[in-house]
């Protein structure tokens, strides 16, 4: 076999395999940038920032607006309300809850406050906040 005395062919090559290597750690980091934001899209989107701060609207504005308006009612209201409640967090794969624990009525059978326990539980975040509700 003759020696090659033309040096071209070898740096060509060198060079082939150095940006081959290169490419493929880049494809490697870009890669990784695509997990870690999929990741971090997740974890926003299954935070329950939303779903709890509706659970608090509920139990302490709508819930107060019934309560001033339709006295009477109230609790059959409230139970209706949380077994909704319920069932609608159970598709979403959480355990959500809005329970009067007690209601206080003033001499003209109308009511001057209640308690509420809001509880959210998913897979990530154990919620549980008991308020009392002056009406």
């Amino acid at each position: 076999m003759a020696c090659l005395k033309d040096e071209r062919g070898q740096i060509i090559i060198i060079l082939a395999l150095f940006i081959s290597v290169l490419l493929a750690e880049l494809s490697l980091v870009y890669t990784q940038n695509i997990l870690a934001g999929m990741e971090s899209s997740t974890t926003q989107m299954t935070f329950p920032k939303y779903a709890i701060e509706n659970l608090r609207h509920i139990a302490l504005v709508d819930l107060k607006k019934y309560a001033e308006n339709n006295p009477s009612g109230f609790l059959e209201y409230a139970k209706m309300i949380d077994k909704q409640i319920t069932e609608i967090y159970a598709k979403k794969g959480c355990y959500a809850s809005i329970d009067i624990i007690d209601v206080k009525y003033t001499s003209s059978d109308t009511i001057s406050c209640y308690t509420v326990r809001i509880t959210f539980f998913n897979s990530g975040v154990d919620y549980e906040d008991t308020e009392v509700v002056v009406c």
